[in-house]
């Protein structure tokens, strides 16, 4: 198969669900934000706000409530951001923050993007070889981080055997030639506060604490370039015939088939615990687009090849025991995972992170 010496496009990515990607940074209530009566959360700039607080105005803020302490042309000035919140629900204690950088700017790192690109490869690998890897899953070891390393050694290893079982190949992996910049915003987005459940299936009935993140609103578009440079990476050319086509041929349509099959468990899951979730993802995520989660929230099935393993129970028994994947000292292989994540946003509560490839355009 012919492949050209370079490919680039521009891409355009539309967030249709509420999108979390986090910073580690973490803000305190009444400390680094003021939640305004559960319509909004005003973000507050610590340093800023030290620089234009009165000397005689500094008793105020002795506990470290600087937020709690600035009012009227004070909170104005050191405000960094004003957060529309979903729902009605007063805020919890602690915010976490979306990434920025160096000049604050909300973007999406390319790091992240070619993470789901990479997961939809190793999805499309895995449909082909389903029993050559459910025996390297069966015969694997070591720690939970790596339980799928035998799988990907099989999938991106250039030349798998020159690794050690289990090895790394970082210059072997055939992602080397799939490069994503970072996604910043087309336009401006609109960040808002939103609460984050846990919705357990469990027959104990818990639920996990809620959490409260910075998200980006559904509507937002972020642009990136996608570069793919099969022939001028060398190793590609000792790539098998079999890999070369998957792998080359029609990444997006490879990411499509991926995030539709994603789609379609999230619906059947929601059909059978929530139909009004149902309803309102159905209508936010469209069928027949290149649609995918990214992000936080997006769970153990988007970001691991469980949904190949599911329907062999004692496979799903083995792992369960194995990497102790479930709190429950007896797990039940056919209803893992238990818990699932949503988010407050518009209509109602939706499955999180979920975004669509708009517009794909070639640059020359």
């Amino acid at each position: 198969m012919t492949q050209p010496r370079l490919l680039r496009f521009r891409l355009t990515v539309r967030v249709l669900t509420p999108l979390h990607i986090g910073s580690g940074i973490r803000y305190h209530r009444d400390y680094d934000f003021r939640d305004e009566g559960g319509t909004q959360v005003r973000l507050v700039d610590v340093d800023r706000a030290l620089e234009l607080l009165p000397d005689q105005l500094i008793p105020r803020i002795a506990d470290g409530r600087i937020a709690a302490a600035l009012s009227g042309e004070l909170l104005g000035r050191a405000t960094r951001a004003v957060l529309p919140v979903y729902g009605t629900r007063a805020v919890g204690q602690d915010l976490l923050g979306f990434i920025r950088d160096g000049m604050g700017r909300v973007y999406l790192p390319g790091s992240t993007l070619k993470g789901a690109f990479r997961s939809a490869l190793l999805d499309a690998f895995v449909q082909q070889n389903r029993d050559t890897v459910r025996e390297l899953v069966r015969s694997g070891g070591g720690p939970r981080e790596q339980a799928a390393r035998g799988v990907e050694q099989r999938a991106f290893d250039v030349d798998v055997e020159r690794t050690r079982p289990g090895g790394d190949f970082p210059n072997r992996d055939i992602n080397r030639w799939l490069r994503l910049a970072d996604a910043f915003p087309a336009n401006e987005p609109k960040m808002v506060a939103s609460e984050v459940q846990v919705r357990s299936d469990s027959p104990r009935g818990r639920q996990a604490i809620p959490v409260w993140v910075e998200a980006v609103s559904p509507g937002a578009e972020f642009s990136t370039t996608l570069t793919i440079t099969p022939v001028e990476w060398s190793p590609w050319r000792e790539l098998d015939k079999g890999r070369k086509e998957l792998f080359g041929s029609n990444l997006l349509g490879v990411l499509q088939t991926w995030g539709a099959a994603l789609r379609e468990i999230e619906l059947e899951h929601w059909r059978r615990h929530d139909p009004d979730v149902a309803t309102n993802f159905e209508g936010k995520v469209p069928a027949g687009e290149i649609v995918f989660p990214v992000g936080f929230g997006t769970g153990w099935v988007a970001k691991t090849i469980g949904r190949h393993l599911r329907d062999d129970r004692n496979l799903m028994q083995l792992l369960l025991n194995r990497y102790r994947l479930s709190r429950s000292k007896s797990p039940d292989p056919g209803n893992f995972p238990v818990g699932h994540r949503v988010v407050d946003g518009p209509g109602g509560w939706l499955p999180m992170g979920w975004v669509m490839v708009s517009e794909a355009q070639p640059v020359q």
